[in-house]
């Protein structure tokens, strides 16, 4: 059943993300804004020490004109310790209740140079 779960949500992301790029892009706007949520999963040897955890990323900016923008975004990321990360802390205090997580918040700006429409193909 599980099994069934995550191919289904796995189809579902991939059908949706397939149809947003058929839609044309809308008018041009002043504002502009995006918003994710992201699963984070630690390579090497930080995969000793956290476990795949969840977040989100929300942003939003000003398009000075069509092909230039500035915009701030903030990242929030929710890490869990593993059980061997937390095994020394858990052998000096003599307890094994002990647990934790950390959050992680990134805040940046950045500026965006973009060329949006039709592109012309080569035949």
């Amino acid at each position: 059943m599980k099994r069934a779960a995550w191919a289904f949500l796995w189809m579902f992301i991939l059908v949706v993300s397939l149809r947003a790029q058929s839609y044309e892009s809308s008018p041009f706007s002043r504002l502009n804004s995006n918003a994710a949520f992201t699963v984070t999963a630690p390579l090497s040897t930080m995969g000793s020490y956290n476990d795949a955890w969840w977040g989100f990323v929300y942003g939003a900016g000003y398009n000075i004109s069509k092909h230039h923008s500035v915009l701030g975004e903030v990242m929030w990321n929710r890490l869990s310790p593993t059980s061997e990360a937390l095994a020394p802390i858990r052998a000096a205090l003599q307890n094994n209740d002990i647990d934790g997580h950390r959050n992680l918040v990134v805040l940046t700006a950045n500026y965006r140079l973009q060329f949006e429409g039709r592109s012309s193909e080569c035949t």
